[in-house]
């Protein structure tokens, strides 16, 4: 399973009206196709946004890297809404594709996702499991029994 966020869960309801997991990274976006390598992808962010920190490009072309090649069809992703103190499973149910069309929503990088009807609520998981689902990037593998807990919480 893996955590798929924008910053303080701003496109939770994005995500859920477009059937999608997504990212910004807005220059990664597009060069992504072109990058054979997760280097070749550092390296081109670099040239593109020459005045961007290196630790910024690093975290975001390893993020969007993931996103395109180590989540597969099939996975389950999480997102999450502050607002709302909830979370969303679905599943993964297509490759990363770029969308110029949605730079303005902040998520020009896209995958289908099949969400599952039922939202999580926060206070219903063990504090461990919500701790562990706090870190702040962007896109991050879930440990299992996180994953777990999640998906118990659906079938209540």
């Amino acid at each position: 399973m893996w955590m798929v966020r924008a910053e303080r869960g701003r496109l939770y309801d994005e995500f859920l009206r477009h059937g999608v997991a997504a990212l910004g990274w807005t220059a990664l976006a597009r060069l992504v196709a072109a990058a054979g390598s997760r280097q070749a992808l550092l390296d081109m962010c670099a040239a593109a946004e020459p005045a961007r920190r290196r630790s910024a490009i690093v975290s975001g072309a390893s993020q969007v890297w993931r996103f395109v090649h180590d989540v597969d069809e099939g996975d389950r992703v999480v997102t999450y809404s502050p607002q709302r103190r909830c979370y969303r499973v679905g599943r993964i149910t297509g490759p990363a594709r770029h969308h110029p069309e949605w730079i303005d929503l902040g998520m020009p990088l896209a995958r289908r996702v099949d969400w599952h009807p039922r939202e999580v609520p926060r206070d219903a998981l063990p504090p461990g499991t919500r701790n562990s689902l706090g870190p702040t990037l962007t896109l991050f593998r879930v440990s299992p029994g996180a994953a777990r807990q999640l998906v118990l919480r659906l079938d209540d």
